[in-house]
């Protein structure tokens, strides 16, 4: 099924998980709206976005070890994705800072992204909420540090 002009439903239900990984009706529109409002314009902008995790059904999510409260799940009104541009020339702290001027959003955080290792370090973590309860709040998760920091951190 095709969400948006460049995503399909499949793709973001792809999991490693040997799990069925499939959305209710709620969490479809979730993760539709955050298509269209996170991951259509990033594609529009950038070229070709490759997501490595999106949609999570509760199972998929506690067999990863996922967060219980985790907007992946799309349960409530919120839907996550991880990402990047797959491309040697977009990092991700520029996709993250590019995606907080441009976009609304519920959270992003830049995920263990560190300059020294390329680019393409980590993954930019984005979530989008449909009621409009979006915080536009901006972390960083760095390697061997357990709370996220404010803002994004590059050292």
């Amino acid at each position: 099924m095709k969400i948006s002009k460049n995503f399909t439903l499949k793709e973001l239900q792809r999991t490693e998980c040997r799990i069925p990984n499939n959305p209710d009706d709620r969490a479809l529109i979730n993760i539709v709206a955050g298509t269209h409002k996170i991951l259509q314009p990033c594609r529009d902008e950038f070229g070709r976005v490759r997501v490595t995790s999106a949609y999570r059904c509760p199972a998929v999510n506690q067999a990863i070890g996922g967060s219980k409260t985790s907007d992946h799940c799309a349960v409530g009104t919120s839907s996550a994705f991880d990402f990047e541009i797959a491309s040697e020339e977009i990092s991700n702290l520029q996709l993250a800072e590019w995606i907080s001027e441009n976009l609304i959003f519920k959270q992003l955080i830049l995920e263990y992204y560190d300059p020294s290792e390329g680019p393409n370090s980590g993954w930019v973590h984005c979530s989008y909420d449909v009621t409009g309860e979006n915080r536009m709040e901006k972390l960083t998760k760095k390697k061997g540090v357990k709370k996220y920091l404010p803002g994004f951190v590059v050292d």
